[in-house]
């Protein structure tokens, strides 16, 4: 069995550079560090994990209270218990109406 919580220390950047028209190009990098305090009761040991995220997208301003995007993220879990590591990569799509 698996902890069911743990401790998040977490840093990320995120850059926004505006292009020709209403687009702009969006950068982000993060990395979390998940402490679960309590062993693993099959493994008896905690389970630390560094999760680094990157990300890259185009965003859309179509008027002042409405912009669209499409972004990439890549993400990845580094465990110190091996069948908890992963990679994911993920396209998104957004729309997003400010009042």
């Amino acid at each position: 069995g698996a902890s069911s919580y743990y401790n998040n220390n977490s840093f990320g950047v995120e850059l926004n550079q505006g292009l020709m028209g209403n687009f702009s190009i969006v950068g982000s990098f993060g990395v979390d560090r998940n402490l679960y305090p309590e062993a693993d009761t099959v493994l008896y040991r905690k389970r630390a994990d560094t999760i680094w995220t990157q990300g890259l997208g185009l965003e859309y301003q179509a008027k002042d209270w409405v912009k669209a995007g499409v972004n990439y993220e890549y993400k990845e879990d580094n465990s110190n218990i091996d069948t908890k590591d992963y990679e994911r990569s993920q396209i998104m799509a957004s729309v997003t109406f400010m009042m």
